[in-house]
């Protein structure tokens, strides 16, 4: 008779955590739905570019079959490191995001230069590239916001430049009267394909955009053409090039 109380206030417990019990399982349901249909907003694309590069500078026709690059240079392409910033002007609907983007780069090559008697020598002979662009871009991203697929196709058209300036130990080349520096103009295009981080581990990315505001990381890939050839001038050295670039982006 004694134990009949505490067994009615066991009942009672049980019965008491039984009924909170749902309430904090949807409580806790609705934190996690709202925490992950939150997102910081997205206006801007960054990306971290490498790409091997070997400007084009033997493929002008007045040069007559001559290699003055590959000779001075090899053939070897260089590490050409790039940063580039686009704007996501605007969004079409189960589409993606289209706007503007803006790039600068650098790469240089440097080798013995020759001798009178067409031996190499001590001195340094070298060549720096900052190839830039402006060009449209368009971020088809709505295979993976509304079907899953961590996979995001872009497209790239626009206008590039390549300052160049050739030069040895006693500074900027001088030949026969004509600097060893200049501007080449032309045209920039590129077809790449990214691969969003945010799926292997969703969880990471959330906290990523809620603590600095990333929306999503991305490691991509891309074939591109910058053919910097001289538009609208005479004798531009070639200084473009087409080539493939990989790296990191990130939305925000």
């Amino acid at each position: 008779m004694i134990a009949r109380p505490r067994v009615v206030a066991s009942l009672a417990l049980a019965g008491a955590l039984f009924a909170t019990a749902p309430s904090a399982s949807a409580e806790d349901a609705t934190s996690t739905r709202y925490a992950r249909i939150y997102q910081s907003p997205q206006y801007f694309a960054l990306e971290l570019r490498f790409s091997p590069y070997r400007p084009q500078i033997d493929d002008e026709p007045g040069l007559g079959g001559k290699t003055p690059y590959q000779d001075t240079f090899g053939s070897m392409r260089r590490l050409m490191v790039q940063v580039e910033l686009d704007y996501q002007a605007f969004r079409i609907p189960y589409v993606g995001t289209v706007g503007p983007g803006l790039a600068v780069g650098y790469t240089n090559m440097s080798d013995k230069s020759f001798t009178q008697s067409g031996t190499r020598g001590e001195e340094e002979t070298s060549l720096e590239i900052f190839p830039m662009y402006l060009v449209g871009v368009l971020r088809a991203d709505t295979f993976y916001r509304h079907v899953g697929i961590p996979l995001v196709p872009y497209a790239k058209a626009g206008v590039g430049m390549g300052l160049w300036r050739a030069t040895n130990p006693g500074g900027t080349s001088d030949a026969g009267g004509v600097k060893g520096e200049g501007k080449s103009f032309g045209l920039q295009g590129a077809l790449g394909l990214s691969f969003a981080l945010d799926a292997i581990d969703p969880s990471a990315a959330l906290q990523l955009d809620n603590s600095v505001g990333i929306n999503h990381t991305y490691l991509f890939a891309e074939y591109y053409l910058a053919a910097l050839n001289g538009i609208g001038q005479s004798n531009a050295l070639r200084v473009g090039t087409s080539s493939w670039a990989a790296g990191l982006a990130f939305e925000f």
